[in-house]
C-alpha cells in the first residue's frame, strides 16, 4: 500500500477502494507493477491486472507469490463456501474476489479460458451452454439460476473415471503386447501370441472381467484409436511425396542459464519421463502407438560448442524424431563464450503448445525439487474413450452437421505472393519474425478490447486477416486456426500431456466500406461458432475444400493463440530458475505461414513461423509491416470504429 500511495502521491487509499474508481492510466497501473516487481521480484500477468476489482487483489497476488506468502487456509474456507458454479470460475480464472454480479467480460477471459470453465462446468452437471451464451452471459447470477434444477455429478464421475480408467489401461496394456480382446456376450475372448499371456496377467483379465466388458460393450463397433486425425496428418507430412511435406511437426526452445546444475536438469527429465506416459509413447511409420513400461534412461548430452565446433541450433531445430524412438524430445546443453544454453526440441506428434506449456512447468517443479500435478490418467486412455464419449453428445452432431454444411461455402487460402509455388519446394525450411507491443501499449490495447466487451484473439485474428487480404490475389480468405480441444471426459483431463489440437476454419470476406468495428463485427459468430464447434475433426474435410478451389493445400496459413494467464505465466516460471528464451521457433508440414500470440512479460508478442523458400523476405516483411502497425494503431486508438484500410 506504501507503493500505491507514493505513486498516487496521496494517502487516502484503502486497500479496498475500487481500482475504476482511481482513475488510473495504463502508463500509472504499469508503473505500479513495475514498483512492485523490482520488490517482490514477480509480477501479476495483464490478464490479471484487468481483472482486478479493488487494491486488496493486488495486494493477494503478493502475499500468494513471495517466499513470506500467508496461509491460504482463509482463502480455501472462503471458496469452499461459494456456489459451485462461482467457485468454478474463481479457480479457473485465480481470482478470488468475484461474486454473482460479475461477468466474463468484466473479468476479460480469454477464449481458452473460457473453455476451461465450460468443460469444468460439463462434467459437473453434465450439459453446459453454448459458448458464445457462455461468454456473454450478462452476469454470473444468471449462469447459477442455468444450473438451478441441475445435480452436481463431479463425485459420482471420479469414482466413475477410477474404474473406467482401470479398464482402458488393461486394455492398452493388453494392445502393447498385440492381445486382441473383446466381448461375447456375458464372455471375455481373447487373441494372444504365445507366450503374451503371463499367469499374472490372467489372474488381472479375470478379475477386471466386468469393468472391461462394460467398457468394450460401451465402444460398439467405434474401433479405439491410436492417433488423433492431426496426428495422423502430421505422421504423413513426414513423407516426401506430400506437398509442404517431409519434415516433422516440431517445437524448438534455447535458453540462456544462469548457475545450471546439469545434472539437476538430467533428473528433472527423467523424472518427467516416468511420470507421464506419453513421453514414453513410441510412434511407427503407420501410426501406431506403444508404450515403454519402464524409462530406459535419459541422458542429457553436453556440448562445448566452441571447441566441438557445433551449433546445436542449427541441428536441433528442424531435427525430425525417427519414428520407434522415445522420448520424441531432446534437452541438452551448450557450452559457448562462458555461457551456458539449454537447447529443448519436442515433437508436436505427442504434445501441443498447451502440453508444452505444462512440460515446462513440470520440467521447472522437478529441477527446484517441488511437488506438481500428474496424473494416472493416460492420453490414450483419452484416446480411448473419446470417440464413444462424443457419440451420444447433441453438440458433436451439431458440429458435424456446421462443419459438412459450411466447408464448401468457405473461400479459398490466401494466395500471396510466393518466390517459389508451394508444390515446387521440397524439404521446407522455417524461419522466424517476431514483434513485440510495449507493455504500456499491451495493457492499452487490452484494455479497449475489454471496453468493446471482446476477446483479444477475435480482434487480433480479424486485423490478420485483413492484412492477408489486402496482400492476397483473392481478397476473400480462409484462415487455419488451431483449437485446443480437451473433452470433459475425465476429472484430470487437464493434467494430461498430449496433443489434443483440432483445427477449425475462418472465412473473411473483404469489405472496404466496413470500418474495423463493423470487420470485427462480421467475424465474431463465425469465431464463436469454430470454439462451439471444436469436437469435430474438421481436418478430415480439408480434401473438399482444396478440391473446389483447386489448391494443393487447403489452410496452409495457421493462427494460434496462446494468450491465456497460464501460456503468460510460462516465462516467468522459466526465469524463476535463471532460464532467460533467446530462441523459439515451430515447424509444421502443410503449412506454409504459422502466426501466433503469446503475452511475455506483459508485452504482446506477435510472432511469424514461415516457410523461407516460399516468400521473397522483403515482401514479407511488409505484409507483416501491415499487420502489425494496424496493432500498434488499435493499442492508442480511442475509436477503433474510424479505423478503414
Amino acid at each position: 500500500m506504501e507503493v500505491i500511495r507514493e505513486e498516487l502521491e496521496t494517502v487516502d487509499v484503502t486497500s479496498y477502494m475500487e481500482i475504476s474508481a482511481l482513475g488510473l492510466s495504463s502508463l500509472m497501473v504499469i508503473r505500479i507493477a513495475n514498483r512492485l516487481e523490482s520488490i517482490f521480484g514477480v509480477r501479476p500477468s495483464i490478464h490479471d491486472m484487468l481483472r482486478y476489482r479493488t487494491l486488496r487483489d493486488l495486494i493477494e497476488f503478493y502475499e500468494n507469490n513471495t517466499s513470506n506468502a500467508n496461509d491460504n487456509s482463509d482463502v480455501e474456507e472462503e471458496l469452499t463456501n461459494l456456489h459451485p458454479v462461482i467457485r468454478t470460475i474463481s479457480e479457473t480464472l485465480n481470482i478470488h474476489s468475484i461474486n454473482e454480479n460479475d461477468s466474463f467480460i468484466r473479468l476479460a477471459a480469454s477464449s481458452i479460458e473460457l473453455i476451461r470453465i465450460g468443460n469444468k462446468l460439463e462434467a459437473m452437471y453434465g450439459f453446459k451452454p453454448k459458448m458464445q451464451e457462455l461468454a456473454t452471459i450478462e452476469n454470473f447470477n444468471k449462469l447459477i439460476n442455468y444450473y438451478k434444477d441441475a445435480e452436481l455429478k463431479e463425485d459420482i464421475n471420479i469414482e466413475e473415471a477410477q474404474v473406467r480408467n482401470r479398464a482402458v489401461d488393461l486394455y492398452n496394456r493388453c494392445k502393447d503386447l498385440d492381445i486382441i480382446i473383446w466381448p461375447e456376450g456375458d464372455k471375455l475372448r481373447f487373441k494372444a501370441p504365445h507366450g503374451t499371456i503371463t499367469p499374472e496377467l490372467k489372474d488381472e483379465l479375470k478379475k477386471e472381467k466386468a469393468i472391461l466388458l462394460d467398457f468394450l460393450s460401451n465402444q460398439n463397433t467405434i474401433t479405439t484409436q491410436d492417433l488423433t486425425p492431426l496426428q495422423m496428418a502430421y505422421v504423413l507430412g513426414r513423407q516426401v511425396d506430400h506437398v509442404l511435406g517431409d519434415i516433422s511437426a516440431h517445437y524448438y526452445v534455447e535458453y540462456r542459464a544462469k548457475d545450471l546444475d546439469i545434472q539437476r536438469l538430467q533428473d528433472a527429465v527423467n523424472e518427467l519421463i516416468v511420470r507421464n506416459e506419453i513421453l514414453r509413447t513410441k510412434i511407427s511409420p503407420e501410426g501406431k502407438v506403444s508404450v515403454l513400461r519402464a524409462n530406459p534412461g535419459y541422458k542429457v548430452e553436453i556440448v562445448d560448442e566452441d571447441l566441438e565446433n557445433r551449433s546445436l541450433r542449427d541441428e536441433m531445430k528442424n531435427h525430425q524424431f525417427p519414428f520407434g524412438v522415445s522420448p520424441m524430445l531432446d534437452v541438452k546443453v551448450s557450452k559457448k563464450a562462458e555461457q551456458t544454453f539449454v537447447h529443448i526440441g519436442i515433437d508436436c506428434l505427442i504434445l501441443d503448445g498447451w502440453s508444452i506449456n505444462m512440460f515446462l512447468h513440470q520440467l521447472v517443479a522437478a529441477y527446484n525439487g517441488e511437488s506438481y500435478d500428474v496424473t494416472d490418467y493416460t492420453f490414450r486412455n483419452y484416446l480411448c474413450e473419446e470417440r464413444g464419449w462424443l457419440r451420444d453428445k447433441k453438440y458433436y452432431r451439431d458440429a458435424k452437421r456446421y462443419w459438412e454444411e459450411n466447408i464448401e461455402k468457405l473461400p479459398p487460402a490466401p494466395h500471396l505472393p510466393m518466390k517459389t509455388a508451394i508444390t515446387e519446394i521440397h524439404n521446407p525450411e522455417f524461419g522466424r519474425k517476431r514483434f513485440e507491443l510495449s507493455r504500456n501499449e499491451t495493457l492499452a490495447l487490452f484494455q479497449r478490447i475489454k471496453s468493446y466487451e471482446m476477446t483479444p484473439s477475435l480482434v487480433l485474428c480479424s486485423a490478420y486477416m485483413m492484412s492477408l487480404s489486402k496482400w492476397s490475389e483473392n481478397p476473400n480468405v480462409t484462415l487455419n486456426l488451431t483449437m485446443f480441444n480437451r473433452q470433459p471426459i475425465h476429472p484430470d483431463v487437464n493434467k494430461i500431456l498430449g496433443d489434443f489440437t483440432n483445427i477449425a476454419l475462418l472465412g473473411y470476406y473483404a469489405r472496404e466500406d466496413f470500418n474495423f468495428m463493423e470487420i470485427v463485427e462480421s467475424m465474431k459468430m463465425q469465431l464463436w461458432n469454430a470454439i462451439e464447434y471444436r469436437s469435430f475433426n474438421v481436418i478430415n474435410l480439408l480434401g473438399r475444400l482444396a478440391e473446389k478451389h483447386g489448391d494443393a493445400v487447403a489452410a496452409p496459413y495457421v493462427f494460434t493463440s496462446l494468450i491465456d494467464s497460464d501460456a503468460e505465466g510460462t516465462e516467468q516460471t522459466m526465469t524463476n530458475i535463471g532460464f532467460e528464451e533467446i530462441f523459439a521457433q515451430t515447424q509444421t508440414p502443410q503449412v506454409v505461414l504459422d502466426h501466433q500470440l503469446y503475452v511475455r512479460n506483459g508485452k504482446l508478442l506477435l510472432v511469424l513461423d514461415y516457410v523461407k523458400q516460399a516468400f521473397d523476405n522483403e515482401i514479407l516483411d511488409r505484409i507483416f509491416a501491415d499487420y502489425t502497425s494496424r496493432v500498434k494503431l488499435l493499442a492508442n486508438m480511442e475509436d477503433w470504429s474510424l479505423l478503414y484500410e
